[in-house]
């Protein structure tokens, strides 16, 4: 990639997400980044074009629905632009390795399966070929369950087929949890940090007292005070549902199972995934609006939803949570800033 002019360190650096979610890119946007792109095939960002486009209007957003016999060919499209960016942000489907997918009876063995066969390779492949300044992929912490990461390679435990990671690449894998960034829930996920070998960068993970992080009384109480919020209008419910979600006391649940339960008002919030696992406010008789569960996960009160109620819910849970990409997004540029300088004749 060309180096950016010299004479102006402090212009704009770039990113490119590939099977991303919306939060990874806002953190970005949120540092001054410049969103070049966003290329997926995946239904639920299809069902949210509107909210992509109100909310990245200068970001050109390249959707093929996964069913259609037009291919997504992502190297292709990253291949037209003029320029690479600075960064490329993916987060990879876990539809494969998660509790719902290693259930389903039609899917291979995770143990046995070839590495190749891996979304998560699959996608690694593809970003590594690439071959950008900075590559940013998040995964389910499963995954050191069925591949090894060590000397610069990746194992897959049982096969023992290996994967050699290119040379001009350095690399760090850490598990991070949102609440270090600052959000009210415990979401632990993998993230795995490539750079070219010229660029001096280690992700530092911030430190935060427990005493720092917000109780679910303070989020709904802040919540309830503020009128005119975007996305805030409650779910129809039955009178039957609503009578019932009346009776549940904290941490019951309508169901009988994780789904629908009551929050805690006197712990952190619970972890905000799609729109197929559900919780209930903490005093009122209903599930959480959009814009609660988008406050749970660290969107600010200005970004708007502008999808139906369980496609804006799935788009909400299905990315990193912003605080946590604004932080990555701030440490890759300190080290851009850096390396610029640096080579400034």
């Amino acid at each position: 990639m060309k180096k950016m002019q010299s004479q102006n360190v402090s212009q704009k650096f770039s990113v490119g997400g590939i099977h991303c979610g919306i939060g990874n890119l806002l953190g970005f946007q949120q540092e001054d980044y410049h969103v070049k792109y966003v290329i997926d095939d995946r239904e639920f960002l299809g069902k949210n074009l509107e909210t992509w486009k109100k909310n990245f209007p200068e970001t050109e957003i390249i959707w093929r629905p996964e069913t259609s016999k037009d291919l997504l060919n992502i190297e292709q499209i990253v291949y037209s632009y003029p320029e690479l960016p600075n960064v490329l942000i993916s987060s990879p489907s876990c539809a494969q390795i998660s509790r719902l997918g290693m259930k389903r009876k039609d899917r291979p063995s995770l143990k046995t399966m070839a590495l190749d066969d891996f979304d998560f390779i699959k996608s690694l492949k593809i970003l590594l070929k690439i071959s950008p300044e900075f590559i940013v992929l998040e995964y389910l912490t499963s995954l050191t369950n069925y591949l090894i990461f060590d000397n610069h390679q990746i194992t897959q435990r049982v096969t023992d087929e290996i994967l050699e990671l290119p040379i001009d690449y350095n690399y760090q894998i850490v598990e991070l949890n949102s609440m270090n960034f600052g959000v009210s829930q415990k979401r632990r996920r993998l993230f795995f940090f490539f750079w070219k070998k010229e660029y001096d960068f280690k992700f530092q993970t911030p430190v935060l007292l427990m005493s720092d992080i917000k109780k679910a009384k303070e989020i709904f109480e802040e919540i309830d005070l503020l009128d005119g919020l975007d996305n805030q209008e409650w779910p129809n419910h039955s009178q039957k549902r609503i009578n019932g979600f009346d009776r549940l006391k904290p941490g019951e649940s309508y169901y009988g199972t994780q789904n629908n339960k009551r929050i805690k008002l006197t712990e952190i919030c619970p972890v905000i995934t799609s729109s197929k696992t559900q919780h209930v406010h903490p005093w009122h008789p209903r599930v959480l609006t959009v814009r609660e569960c988008a406050t749970i996960q660290g969107f600010p009160y200005d970004f708007k939803f502008y999808g139906t109620f369980r496609d804006s819910l799935d788009l909400i849970g299905k990315t990193i949570s912003p605080p946590v990409a604004k932080e990555i997004a701030k440490q890759i540029k300190q080290s851009l800033i850096k390396y610029e300088e640096k080579n400034i004749s």
